[in-house]
């Protein structure tokens, strides 16, 4: 008897521990998984079926396509001594069918007499319906002093941040101009952008 009341015991005893083993199990289920997929140990991963895309375009909701843009880039370079000049420009050439978008006007150094105000821009000239058309694109870039050693001139550079796309003007594009008010003067520079 002795012997079964040990049992009894001992079978108790388990019961109660067995339970509080069960209880601190966790059960919630907004505890955190880590997954661990290491190279010696890696979690096999496949995709399911054999995925598809289809695109369909129409002329209600036309599908995008762009071409990939090619970098384009043009030096300026203008300078005249006469102050009977009213406007001094270089010539921007555009390539031809092409859709171009430019996207600033570096000013590399201007020289004007000194104490001028320093004047620089970028126009455009184009044609709609046999008419010539010329519209400023980028005015006044922000053009900062620079030292010089010449006390009759004073140099400025600068940059006009721009953005105009040669489609957006309603017409054939013929050419674009950098040009300065001032004289005498002397520019260089360039033209950014892209063309597509």
């Amino acid at each position: 008897m002795r012997h079964r009341a040990s049992f009894v015991i001992a079978l108790a005893l388990f019961g109660a521990l067995a339970a509080g083993y069960v209880q601190a199990v966790p059960t919630d289920p907004g505890k955190e998984v880590r997954v661990i997929n290491s190279a010696a140990e890696a979690v096999p991963v496949a995709i399911q079926g054999t995925p598809s895309v289809d695109v369909k375009s129409s002329a209600a909701s036309p599908v995008r396509v762009q071409d990939v843009r090619q970098p384009f880039q043009q030096y300026v370079e203008a300078g005249v001594t006469e102050p009977q000049i009213f406007l001094v420009c270089d010539r921007v050439d555009l390539p031809q069918g092409k859709a171009v978008t430019i996207e600033g006007l570096t000013v590399s150094h201007i020289l004007v007499p000194a104490g001028e105000e320093p004047e620089i821009s970028l126009r455009v000239d184009w044609k709609d319906d046999q008419t010539l058309h010329t519209q400023t694109i980028a005015a006044a870039p922000e053009l900062r002093s620079q030292p010089n050693s010449n006390p009759n001139v004073d140099q400025y550079t600068g940059f006009a941040p721009t953005l105009f796309h040669s489609s957006s003007m309603g017409g054939q594009v013929e050419f674009m101009q950098v040009c300065s008010d001032n004289a005498p003067v002397q520019f260089t520079g360039y033209v950014s952008g892209y063309v597509e």
